[in-house]
């Protein structure tokens, strides 16, 4: 019996050992994550002109085009999103061109395990259906970095893959400039 339970001390004890020895790897691997700052060459919060721009998006007040400084191989449509008023760039997004769900899916998974390999472990939303699902790596509340990028397959039923840019701070800068230049050119006739 006592050697019973020393077998077992034996075994809690290399399980703790495992355990905080993980830890420590997985803490030690955070340090080297980088911060999401942008993507294809482009900074969030740097200023973007228009003549920079390849012109407006359709049926959009904020997004447009883009020629990328720094392409990637899975993508051919880019855009930014720029504050109305100083020019900020608060999103950068890009788009595949059209493929089958089973194509956007595996591109998905190889963008997915090079982004966390980048700037840490993702999380996850499922919405029922393969292109529904939402892989964010970095995040807004600071825990891995000020910044986020949102991968995901969208557009039913002709997919594409979708990756987003973007920084809470100049998401909000976005919303204030955006509502000051809308109220600026309200009528207040009658108000």
């Amino acid at each position: 019996m006592k050697k019973n339970i020393m077998k077992t001390l034996g075994y809690i004890f290399l399980l703790q050992l495992s355990f905080f020895g993980n830890a420590q790897l997985t803490h030690a691997q955070l340090k080297n994550y980088e911060p999401v700052l942008g993507g294809f060459g482009f900074n969030l919060g740097d200023i973007l002109e228009l003549e920079d721009t390849l012109g407006k998006a359709e049926d959009s007040t904020d997004t447009y085009w883009v020629e990328p400084k720094v392409p990637y191989k899975d993508f051919k449509h880019y855009a930014t999103v720029r504050t109305p008023i100083t020019g900020t760039i608060a999103y950068v997004t890009a788009y595949s061109d059209i493929q089958s769900e089973n194509m956007c899916k595996q591109k998905r998974e190889q963008l997915q395990i090079i982004l966390q390999r980048k700037y840490g472990p993702h999380r996850y939303a499922d919405y029922g259906h393969e292109y529904q699902k939402i892989f964010t790596f970095g995040g807004s509340d600071g825990k891995y970095s000020p910044g986020r990028v949102e991968l995901k397959c969208t557009d039913y039923p002709r997919f594409r893959l979708k990756i987003t840019y973007s920084q809470l701070g100049y998401a909000n800068q976005l919303v204030a400039e955006r509502l000051e230049v809308d109220t600026e050119n309200e009528n207040k006739d009658g108000l």
